[in-house]
């Protein structure tokens, strides 16, 4: 029998091992943005102009344009306007939202932005697949002799 089979199938699974470990850790770092526990989707059902406050009172627009959002949580349907202090809104109406909110105060809520860190743990994760189906082909190619 091949011993080479048996040594590069016990690579495949180390490196299987490495980049599972690799994407807990990023999916776990995505997952320290997420301030709070509820997650839903709202939706875009209005874009209104209101006064800035302080400082921004003097730029060149005196306004700025807030999304509203909708969304249920806990059963509740909930209506907020959207705290992003900009001009033009970087929202557009219809547009579906991932948000985490506060589940004691569901009107406290944080927009979930696609993250760098879950992307890279989600591509991590097909990594570690990758090398479990090939260190699994070489082992089984090594243990039934064929090589």
């Amino acid at each position: 029998m091949n011993h080479d089979l048996w040594w590069l199938s016990c690579v495949l699974f180390l490196f299987s091992a490495i980049f599972a470990a690799v994407s807990a850790f990023f999916r776990y770092k995505g997952q320290k943005h997420d301030v709070y526990g509820g997650h839903t989707e709202a939706r875009v059902v209005d874009i209104v102009t209101e006064p800035r406050g302080g400082e921004f009172s003097l730029s060149q627009f005196g306004n700025r344009q807030a999304a509203v959002l909708e969304y249920f949580a806990g059963g509740k349907l909930y209506k907020v306007t959207d705290g992003t202090d900009a001009y033009p809104c970087p929202f557009h109406m219809n547009q579906r939202l991932s948000i985490c909110y506060n589940t004691k105060n569901p009107k406290e809520y944080v927009i979930v932005y696609r993250d760098t860190w879950r992307r890279f743990g989600t591509l991590c994760a097909c990594g570690a697949i990758f090398f479990v189906l090939a260190g699994c082909a070489v082992f089984f190619t090594y243990a039934s002799g064929a090589a």
